[in-house]
């Protein structure tokens, strides 16, 4: 009765625990969320949008670096054009696609549990620390993300659906392979890696000792596929990947090692001896999972987990070979942790389910919750502020709306401002994501402005911009009566004629210390296009329709200051 109840206890805690670590990151999303496009969102969203307007089917199966992102375009699609291109249903497309990942995970494992409540509760709240893990936050809080889920998803269904082919007592072998094949198809219109699920499933085939019609089936399924694939396709440069393995042995092993423990360097920064730890147990595990398969009399249970941990280090291998040329850190990458943490639950899960020792199975237990228990470390990165990275992107896009493409004010949203303005333009005329008529991100500016209401601020620094004619402005505004900053600000002549934006959040110590406030953050930056008399007024945006007056007016001098 007493382990019973010790049982009941820890399943409580787990799946306690796993639901806390899906609400904070869904915490961790919304706080760093922002409606602009960033980064590759730019061509392999925005741009991509236009295109497949006019060829949908050479948009969709567009090479994108060395992927053909033919199946996350479809959400991206989806994004502008019925939800406004603001990343919102993109964003919760990501958590659900991390939530599918624990199910498919929880469905395997759960077959070999026993009936009892309590340990299938366990299993549960583990997956759901895993698959939901903040160590993930690049692949959360991005809108162009989805791959690294839907990839691992549609893998993992592949090896399953394959594996479930040889149940003789369903008789349905054919559906399931197809369901295989089709899971395989869709990986491979993910991301590139996804080419490795076709010769997994070969190898997986052979083990699982397929019928030789069905291995032929695989076979040219393999072929057809990537014939497909790299018809057209184009090298987007680097490394050659044999020649990596060739040259640096050694260094692409270890890129493998940190990359599969990427998880511990941001659930513990700075510790890379535990990082690298990490990684030599999690392909030591694989190993051992391999040893067990292949001298086992009979079939070992959930090998879908074995076949998903080998595509995964094999995908460590080649993501390797292909980026070790940017160094060591690059395996250290956010986006990278996704593979880590469900390559050690495989490994440790299917460890679990088949040592019959019970030292050895009690270790692998010990090691898998002590894992758990550094990765849960990691939700601590959810009280991070995001801040600066929030406003830096609203600022991007503010200036994008101005016709301002300096890279000073662009570069949070893309590298290339010479693209990215090429882009943001032709987004401009056809009316999509900021741009849109009807954001409401950035809402339409009043013509005039007046109040006799008056605020506490100034404009203090007017600079050029490599826009002929706008004026980018800094400067505070706060409200002594609310006793808080004004959220935004308008710039206008001065009659109160609209001539531009400013958002409030640049970081001012000296406005924060005058003002004797806890927020620092009462600085404005914005743009206004040059009125002909050269003097400019500020207005502190309250509410809708509501202003403040800040104090005088400038006279823009001339020449206006470089910035």
């Amino acid at each position: 009765m007493k382990r019973q109840h010790l049982e009941t206890a820890c399943a409580v805690f787990m799946l306690c625990l796993g639901m806390l670590a899906a609400a904070t990151t869904i915490i961790g999303v919304v706080r760093h969320f922002s409606p602009v496009p960033f980064w590759d969102q730019w061509d392999g969203g925005v741009q991509f949008y236009m295109n497949a307007l006019n060829d949908p089917v050479t948009a969709f199966f567009q090479q994108h670096n060395e992927h053909r992102l033919a199946f996350p375009k479809l959400f991206y699609f989806a994004d502008i054009r019925y939800f406004g291109g603001r990343n919102v249903s993109l964003l919760i497309v990501n958590l659900l696609f991390a939530l599918l990942v624990g199910i498919a995970l929880y469905r395997v494992i759960s077959r070999d549990l026993p009936e009892r409540p309590a340990p299938r509760a366990i299993v549960a709240g583990t997956l759901l620390i895993l698959a939901f893990s903040f160590v993930q936050r690049e692949n959360f809080n991005w809108g162009f993300q989805n791959q690294w889920f839907a990839i691992y998803l549609f893998a993992f269904c592949a090896f399953h659906s394959l594996e479930r082919s040889t149940d003789t007592r369903t008789g349905h072998a054919s559906p399931w392979l197809a369901a295989a094949l089709a899971c395989a198809t869709l990986a491979t219109i993910s991301m590139a890696s996804g080419l490795l699920v076709f010769p997994t499933l070969i190898a997986f085939g052979l083990y699982l000792r397929l019928p030789r019609t069905t291995l032929a089936t695989l076979i040219v399924a393999t072929i057809t596929a990537w014939a497909l694939y790299f018809h057209h396709w184009t090298s987007p440069g680097g490394a050659s990947l044999t020649a990596s393995m060739i040259q640096h042995p050694g260094g692409v092993l270890k890129f493998v090692i940190l990359y599969l423990g990427a998880p511990f360097h941001y659930a513990l920064p700075g510790r890379r001896a535990l990082v690298l730890l990490c990684g030599c147990v999690l392909l030591g595990g694989a190993l051992l999972s391999i040893w067990i398969a292949l001298t086992a009399t009979k079939r070992p249970r959930a090998v879908t987990l074995l076949a998903m941990s080998v595509f995964l280090i094999g995908n460590a291998i080649i993501t390797a070979a292909g980026r070790y040329i940017f160094g060591l850190d690059a395996a250290l990458s956010s986006r990278y942790t996704t593979s880590g943490l469900i390559a050690f639950a495989s490994v440790a899960f299917f460890l679990w389910l088949n040592l019959s020792r019970r030292i050895p199975r009690a270790t692998v237990a010990v090691v898998l919750m002590l894992y758990v228990a550094v990765v849960a470390n990691g939700q601590k990165a959810v009280r991070e502020s995001a801040h600066d990275e929030v406003y830096r992107k609203s600022i991007g896009g503010l200036a994008l709306r101005s016709h301002v493409y300096d890279a000073a004010y662009t570069s949070a949203l893309y590298p290339d401002p010479s693209v990215l303005r090429s882009t943001a333009q032709a987004a401009e005329r056809s009316g999509l994501s900021i741009f849109a008529a009807d954001n409401t991100d950035y809402p339409p500016l009043s013509e005039r402005v007046q109040s006799d209401t008056a605020c506490e601020g100034q404009i203090d620094i007017v600079k050029a911009t490599e826009t002929p004619g706008v004026l980018a402005a800094h400067g505070w505004a706060f409200d002594s009566g609310l006793r808080r900053y004004a959220p935004s600000v308008l710039l206008t002549d001065a009659t109160g004629r609209v001539l531009g934006q400013a958002l409030t959040g640049e970081r001012r110590d000296d406005v924060a210390a005058a003002l004797h406030t806890q927020d620092p953050y009462g600085g404005w930056l914005g743009f206004f296009k040059m009125p002909p008399d050269r003097r400019v007024r500020a207005f502190g945006v309250l509410a809708p329709g509501r202003y403040c007056a800040l104090r005088g007016e400038i006279d823009v001098p001339a020449p206006v200051p470089s910035p």
